[in-house]
């Protein structure tokens, strides 16, 4: 009985799926080019998967060239080293590298505390 019903539902599906004419969907192919320079390509490279491994490589292949012909590293400038700050000065700012410099002295750690106290 399970089985008779099973075949009855499932007749109109079988032959609306034979009737149906074939059509392209989304998911199948177009026709490879045949002419111009993408038509060469296909001519060596014939598979999706060729063409893909073969801009790759081209890529790798420019990256690789740019380097060879870029004239290495380049030296770094030399970094200034900090000035001494003299104890006349103004009070330099507390993450600059000078303020290391200036609270070495006493005075200026006395100028500093008197800033402060403004």
């Amino acid at each position: 009985m399970n089985a008779l019903r099973l075949a009855r539902s499932a007749a109109p599906a079988l032959r609306r799926s034979a009737a149906a004419p074939s059509r392209r969907t989304l998911a199948s192919e177009a026709a490879a080019p045949a002419e111009g320079i993408e038509g060469q390509i296909r001519a060596v490279l014939n598979t999706d998967e060729k063409i893909v491994m073969g801009v790759m490589g081209l890529y790798v292949g420019i990256y690789v060239v740019s380097g060879l012909f870029s004239g290495g590293k380049k030296e770094e400038a030399p970094v200034a080293a900090p000035v001494a700050v003299a104890s006349s000065g103004a009070i330099p700012d507390i993450e600059s590298p000078a303020f290391e410099k200036f609270i070495e002295s006493e005075e200026n750690i006395s100028k500093l505390i008197a800033s402060w106290e403004k």
